[in-house]
């Protein structure tokens, strides 16, 4: 008598894209690195045929005719596990983080670039005290930023820029922070070095920058509660990635949820009931429409099975959740589905940072909101047929002062290369010498404090001296202005013929 034994199936792998889907996929994707492509589409509001519209639609398709099962997707850079359908994808990541098979992921943005942001690491933190904290520091920062309008009420890029690195720096680092731009230079300098050669060294110089505070006396914010709770080396790598996606939400996302707010209901069949809540629903809804992440890639480090398929090691899972979530949301009328992944970092596991971070524009949002009158001035957005991609360098969005208030003084718009922004015109020639003189001094103290903080001890290495040298150059320029507005100063004091100033002296 004999017995065979046989051996068991092994499980199918992922099927791959037909030819003819491999084709259409490849057009398109070469089709968005040419967005101009699609103006005249979306000038005339037909979305179907965007490059936005277009991708959704294949990706439609393929759900469909293939089951919702992820797909192998071969390309020149290697082949790539795509999930179509959004509660498929959620079970492949939910699989392959069960099995430990799940590295660091890696984001991309609306573009397909890559997303650097410091590694993720674990934080913990006081929710409640921590939002406290930051509703206050929202409303102190809020009437600086709106100091900065001008005529028309719009705040400048780089006055928003350094209000919102101002508030991050506060809530995560601590009061002693509050004014240190260095700190937020070598945060973005970090994010953007991620993936090259220099990332090691900008890392090593935001940690040197940032190692006193965290060992410093007068502690607060985020790090302040994490380094009396553990050890150093386990706190700078959290307030980093907190910092950074701080930032990251109060530049990117508030002034896209502002915006939002001014055209759309962020949540329809739900009606707010504070400015808080509606500020929180702006902010869910601009990160879930237009979130800084847009897809993010993870390499499975060992095989595992899902659903009977077998993923294998070394496969690179490509989950395109802001194409994914748009499906959902057309599937389910509009209603808002739960994120894949965290709009806001890479990681494969669920990031607290992401919800301070929300929590923080969100209280930005209830800030400005009742300091001020948002005012969508470009583009012109319909809340039933928002854009598929947009970035708050698009916006030109006032702040205006609420109704019924009386309107402050506007400062007339700058003209460049004349007297007018200084003093009225017929000022005395002796009023424009004074006005040189305290410019002059203005500049000189600036470059005094330049080369003081080029001296400090911190700055060492080749990342400082960097810094350092850049800091010199600026203190030589002012120094150099202030003595050019001395001299101009000296010449307008002798001029004759000065007419006598609206007092009556000469």
């Amino acid at each position: 008598m004999t017995t065979t034994t046989t051996t068991p199936a092994r499980p199918p792998r992922p099927s791959a894209l037909w030819s003819y889907e491999g084709a259409l996929l490849g057009a398109l994707l070469t089709a968005r690195q040419l967005p101009w492509l699609d103006a005249p589409a979306r000038a005339l509001g037909m979305r179907a045929l965007t490059l936005d519209g277009l991708t959704e639609l294949l990706a439609g398709h393929l759900n469909k005719v293939h089951a919702g099962h992820p797909l192998r997707l071969p390309t020149p850079l290697g082949t790539y596990l795509v999930p179509v359908g959004a509660a498929d994808a959620g079970d492949l990541l939910l699989a392959a983080r069960a099995a430990g098979a799940l590295e660091p992921g890696a984001g991309l943005d609306h573009a397909g670039r890559p997303h650097g942001q410091p590694a993720c690491a674990p934080v913990r933190y006081p929710a409640r005290a921590l939002e406290r904290t930051a509703a206050a520091v929202a409303a102190q920062e809020t009437v600086r930023l709106l100091a900065h309008r001008d005529s028309e009420d719009l705040i400048p890029a780089p006055n928003w820029t350094e209000a919102a690195q101002r508030i991050a720096r506060r809530l995560v680092v601590g009061e002693a922070a509050a004014d240190d731009t260095v700190l937020s230079r070598l945060v973005a300098a970090t994010v953007q070095a991620t993936g090259t050669r220099r990332q090691a060294d900008w890392a090593e110089a935001l940690r040197r920058r940032l190692t006193p505070y965290l060992g410093g006396s007068a502690r607060s914010g985020l790090a302040g509660y994490l380094t009396r709770r553990a050890e150093l080396q386990e706190v700078a790598p959290a307030v980093e990635h907190t910092l950074a996606l701080v930032t990251e939400a109060l530049c990117h996302t508030v002034p896209l949820a502002l915006a939002l707010g001014t055209v759309a209901d962020p949540d329809p069949g739900t009606a707010a009931d504070t400015g808080q809540d509606r500020a929180q629903d702006t902010v869910r809804a601009a990160l879930d429409l237009w979130p800084p992440v847009a897809a993010t890639l993870y390499r499975t480090g060992r095989p595992f099975d899902w659903q009977g398929t077998e993923v294998p090691a070394g496969s690179t899972i490509l989950c395109a959740s802001a194409v994914l979530n748009a499906l959902a949301r057309r599937e389910a009328d509009g209603a808002r589905p739960a994120p894949l992944t965290s709009p806001l970092c890479a990681s494969a596991d669920p990031c607290r940072a992401t919800d301070l971070a929300v929590a923080v524009a969100r209280s930005v949002v209830d800030a400005v909101g009742n300091a001020s009158r948002p005012v969508l001035l470009a583009p012109a957005l319909d809340r039933h047929r928002l854009p598929a991609v947009l970035g708050p360098e698009a916006l030109r969005l006032a702040l205006r002062d609420p109704e019924g208030e009386p309107v402050p003084a506007r400062p007339e718009p700058r003209r460049t290369g004349t007297s007018r922004d200084l003093a009225p015109q017929g000022e005395p020639t002796s009023h424009y010498a004074r006005l040189a003189t305290a410019g002059a001094a203005r500049l000189a103290r600036h470059a005094d404090g330049l080369v003081e903080c080029a001296d400090d001890a911190r700055w060492h290495g080749p990342v400082g001296e960097k810094f350092r040298l850049a800091l010199l150059g600026h203190a030589r320029r002012c120094a150099v202005t202030a003595a050019d507005l001395r001299h101009a100063a000296d010449l307008l004091g002798r001029l004759p013929g000065s007419p006598p100033d609206r007092t009556g002296r000469p």
